[in-house]
C-alpha cells in the first residue's frame, strides 16, 4: 500500500523541528548495505518500484528530488480507521532506524524498528505484543567511504513518524520483504491521539486519552 510519488513538488514551508529530520542523519553506507539480511533483495525491489529515480543517485542529484506529501479522494465518509484485508493494527513506539541505499542506487529507504506496545489485529503477519517489527519509509541519508552524503527524499514534511514517538499504526504486511507499510498513523504519544498525516482528520477517535482508544479497539467493532 504506497500512496506516494517522486515528483519535483513543492511543500509548504515547515519548521526546523519537521518530524522527518531524523532522516537528514546518515547511515555509513557499509552499515546500509546488510547483504546477510536474506529480505534485503525483495526489499530493494519493492522501493525501487515505487520510488525509483531516473538516474543513479549521486549527492548533487538526489537532494533535488522531492516527495509530494499528496491528497486523497474519496466517496462517502470514510471510516475512523482505513479497513483492508489483513491489516495490521497496534500501537508502538519508534525505537530506532537506518537509511538503506538499494542496490540499484536509484532509491534510499529508511527502515524503522517498531516496538510493539499494544496489538489489535495481525493479519497474516508475525507481529506480537511485546515484540519489535520492521516499519519501512521512502527515503534517508547515507554517507559514503569518501564522507559524501546522499540524501533522498528528506525535505521537511508536515507529518511523519518521529524517534522515541508513540504511535497507533495501520500497517500493510510485505511477506516478501518482511516489512511492513504505513496505511495511516496516529500520535499518541502524549496520551492523547493526535493527528498525524494529512488524511486522518475525522473525529472518530482523534481526541480520545489512549486508555479510551485502547478500549474501542478492543472491544468496538465499528472502528474495525
Amino acid at each position: 500500500m504506497m500512496p506516494a510519488v517522486i515528483a519535483a513538488a513543492f511543500l509548504l514551508p515547515v519548521t526546523s523541528a519537521a518530524p522527518n529530520n531524523w532522516m537528514k542523519q546518515p547511515t555509513p553506507i557499509s552499515e546500509s548495505r546488510d547483504s546477510q539480511l536474506p529480505e534485503r533483495a525483495a526489499r530493494d525491489a519493492f522501493w525501487d518500484q515505487g520510488f525509483r529515480y531516473i538516474a543513479l543517485l549521486t549527492p548533487a542529484n538526489a537532494r533535488d528530488v522531492q516527495i509530494s506529501e499528496g491528497s486523497v479522494y474519496r466517496v462517502g465518509p470514510p471510516p475512523a480507521i482505513p479497513v483492508y484485508e489483513d491489516r495490521v493494527l497496534l500501537i508502538g513506539k519508534f525505537l530506532r532506524h537506518k537509511s538503506v541505499l538499494s542496490s540499484s542506487r536509484h532509491c534510499v529507504y529508511s527502515e524503522i524498528a517498531i516496538g510493539v506496545e499494544d496489538l489489535f489485529e495481525f493479519g497474516k503477519s508475525p507481529a506480537a505484543s511485546g515484540g519489535e517489527l520492521t516499519v519501512i519509509l521512502a527515503g534517508g541519508s547515507v554517507s559514503l567511504p569518501d564522507g559524501q552524503v546522499i540524501s533522498f527524499l528528506t525535505q521537511p514534511r508536515h507529518f511523519s513518524l518521529q524517534r522515541e514517538h508513540e504511535y497507533l499504526l495501520a500497517l500493510a504486511y510485505q511477506r516478501d520483504g518482511n516489512f511492513y507499510s504505513v496505511a495511516e498513523s496516529w500520535d499518541v504519544s502524549d496520551g492523547t491521539v493526535r493527528v498525524n498525516s494529512g488524511t486522518a482528520v475525522l473525529p472518530g477517535i482523534v481526541g480520545l486519552t489512549r486508555t479510551q482508544l485502547v478500549a474501542r479497539l478492543k472491544g468496538a467493532a465499528s472502528l474495525r
